[in-house]
């Protein structure tokens, strides 16, 4: 790095007096972040990219910044607790910074540490882009051989290709389609219990409830188990009222309080569902350890979906 470069002051996130001089002799990736953002999860990817590689001479640094949309507004306070709660993000991190607009200016450097290839970078600025404030980026001068550079420009990444305008370019098509397919698959099971499917989730969350049950076994914690609204969860819970294998009762401390416990019929109709769903498993012929890392993918999936939401 140029002199010019190392004597540039930051603040830890924590408040410490810093200098890039700190990191003098590292490869070091400089990294806009936020936490409100649509690539708020790849801090995940970047903890592990700082584990695999920081004895080796790596070191990642996140500086946080609220022009790009408005997607960092917390504190550093808010900020720091967030990435470790959320991302367990151990790599440097640093007060939340401000872009200049003024700023054209263009850095280089050249990293050539242990174990990594020399590299020119470039830091400069990115114009103005639809009403958005200018901003910074890292580009890397030399890429990976591939199709479609991994470097674009915001312009770039907001331009849709004809191909991801199929229906089977849709990840949401494709989960939405699998959802129908496995509720089909189920449907002779269940009729032996003589369920429909979200009873059977619900009856799922009771069973494990059976085993370990929450201090509130309430209506409304079974709804944000299921992720079901209570005009859903309802007409559910009353069906297997009917169908007495379950028990509603109003709680003696509050009254806007509804606890669930499951009736005699309910907990032996547990005892039919292992080896139905075992017969199930044999007859589709998948392959478990596939479904368990689809499972596995989804979850991970869903969590960053509730980060962005």
């Amino acid at each position: 790095m140029s002199d010019n470069l190392l004597s540039i002051p930051c603040t830890t996130i924590k408040g410490e007096q810093k200098t890039l001089a700190d990191f003098a002799g590292k490869a070091v990736l400089v990294v806009n972040t936020a936490s409100k953002c649509g690539f708020t999860p790849q801090y995940k990817g970047l903890e592990e990219l700082w584990q695999t590689y920081k004895d080796q001479g790596l070191v990642v640094l996140g500086f946080p910044c609220n022009q790009f949309g408005k997607q960092e507004p917390g504190n550093e306070g808010a900020i720091s607790e967030f990435c470790e709660l959320n991302f367990g993000v151990s790599f440097p991190l640093f007060k939340k910074i401000e872009v200049p607009s003024a700023v054209r200016s263009t850095e280089k450097a050249r990293a050539g540490c242990a174990g990594f290839p020399r590299h020119q970078v470039e830091l400069h600025q990115v114009s103005d882009w639809q009403g958005w404030s200018t901003g910074q980026a890292l580009r890397p001068r030399d890429q990976a051989a591939g199709p479609e550079p991994r470097d674009r420009s915001p312009a770039q990444m907001n331009t849709l290709s004809v191909d991801s305008l199929k229906l089977d370019s849709q990840l949401c098509f494709k989960l939405y389609a699998a959802s129908r397919a496995v509720i089909r698959a189920y449907k002779p099971m269940l009729d032996q219990l003589g369920l429909t499917y979200p009873q059977y989730l619900a009856m799922l969350v009771l069973w494990e409830w059976q085993d370990a049950a929450p201090e509130q076994p309430t209506v409304k914690a079974l709804g944000e188990r299921l992720a079901l609204d209570s005009g859903t969860l309802t007409p559910l819970l009353k069906r297997l009222e009917q169908l007495q294998l379950v028990q509603r009762q109003r709680s003696v401390r509050d009254e806007r309080e509804v606890h669930l416990s499951l009736s005699p019929t309910g907990k032996a109709l547990r005892d039919q569902v292992g080896p139905l769903k075992a017969r199930l498993l044999c007859d589709s012929g998948v392959d478990l350890d596939r479904l368990n890392d689809l499972r596995d993918g989804l979850d991970h999936l869903l969590r960053q979906i509730k980060v962005l939401s």
